[in-house]
């Protein structure tokens, strides 16, 4: 049963009898010893009440609030003539003018019982919207959660695939440049095999991790690109969602031309609250409306994550992406 139901019932049954035999007490019906006396019986008689009306409303919650009511009414009145019976205690045998008063036992009866319904469904009704509250907020985590994971899940389906190929061709041509290629492809994965764990990193970990990247990439393309990266050190202990910034660097490697005469610039640096990945634009992006997926993806994680959105600005020579950061 309900604990806080419990302790009310306890704490109110007494206050509840005291106040059903005041009248008798007040126009001097009763002396005082009396008045005591007669609470005891009626102190029971409303605690089982209570028992009665929130033991209906787990068992039947349903039940019609007015059939309810008459029931335990019925039988409180039939609790209460056997305690009378079985303590010898009916107020009428201690003082007869009592009698002349039968209509405020059961006005006030009604009264208590009354109040005692309210104060069930009232509780219980609240403690029901709490525990749908929380449902409600379990089922919006789990589906937060669900889609932070098949968002992750859409990173890099085809990054392994090309990486295996880069090896095998280096393996044949490059044998020392295939070890290094081997290394940063294996912190690579370690990195990706742990991101599912984790919704954010520190930049730190997030520029280590995309360094591992650009070493892999520099095999592959050479000196058809250049970067750099200045985030202050106080900085790079904040948090960012895992995969961001990799994911943007990627990008450029993908919407991009890479060739020695026009090489691509990018630089990783802080700014006023943001992570600014930018990039000048070959042809080849220079012909597209967007980045694709792997934006969008940033974008979603970051709603979800940071509640908040990337900045974008694409202009005709650039691509600037701006990630808000934030001290988790």
């Amino acid at each position: 049963m309900n604990r806080k139901l419990l302790s009310i019932a306890l704490f109110s049954s007494p206050l509840l009898a005291l106040y059903g035999s005041s009248a008798f007490y007040i126009f001097d019906k009763l002396d005082f010893k009396d008045y005591i006396f007669l609470t005891v019986p009626l102190s029971i008689n409303i605690f089982l009440s209570w028992l009665m009306f929130i033991y209906s409303y787990y068992k039947f919650p349903t039940l019609n609030p007015y059939i309810r009511f008459i029931i335990i009414m019925l039988i409180n009145s039939m609790v209460r003539l056997l305690l009378v019976n079985l303590l010898e205690m009916d107020p009428r045998k201690l003082i007869p003018q009592i009698e002349n008063y039968f209509a405020h036992p059961i006005i006030t009866s009604l009264a208590i019982n009354a109040i005692i319904m309210i104060v069930c469904h009232n509780v219980i009704a609240n403690e029901s919207r709490v525990e749908a509250q929380l449902e409600l907020e379990k089922q919006k985590s789990l589906m937060s959660e669900a889609q932070k994971q098949s968002l992750l899940q859409q990173i890099q389906p085809h990054f392994l695939f090309n990486a295996l190929s880069n090896l095998k061709s280096l393996i044949k041509t490059r044998p020392l440049d295939a070890e290094n290629y081997t290394l940063h492809l294996s912190e690579f994965l370690r990195y990706t095999a742990n991101a599912h764990n984790n919704e954010t990193v520190t930049i730190h970990e997030e520029i280590e991790f995309t360094k591992d990247y650009i070493e892999m990439q520099k095999v592959r393309f050479g000196d058809t690109f250049h970067y750099s990266i200045d985030i202050p050190h106080p900085i790079m202990q904040k948090h960012i969602p895992v995969l961001a910034i990799q994911t943007l660097v990627e990008n450029i490697f993908k919407h991009n031309f890479l060739t020695e005469k026009n090489p691509i610039v990018f630089s990783i640096i802080y700014h006023d609250k943001y992570i600014t990945i930018k990039n000048n634009k070959s042809s080849k992006q220079r012909n597209e409306l967007s980045q694709g997926i792997g934006l969008e993806n940033v974008n979603k994680r970051y709603q979800l994550i940071m509640k908040s959105k990337i900045d974008v600005v694409n202009t005709e020579n650039e691509f600037i992406v701006h990630l808000p950061i934030a001290a988790l």
